[in-house]
């Protein structure tokens, strides 16, 4: 699972559709936000996701 930039994150998909495109797992960002991401995170971090229900 990795941290990627997809055309299905982008704000127009959102308003078009209602929701984000589907990742496969993965975490993903639109284009313009990718690099704000990975900035914050910052090396030697994580993300961790887990199913609440």
């Amino acid at each position: 699972i990795v941290v990627h930039s997809a055309w299905y994150a982008e704000p127009e998909v959102i308003r078009d559709h209602g929701k984000l495109g589907r990742s496969e797992g993965c975490f993903a960002f639109s284009y313009a936000s990718l690099q704000d991401v990975l900035r914050r995170l910052g090396p030697g971090h994580l993300i961790y996701a887990d199913k609440l229900a």
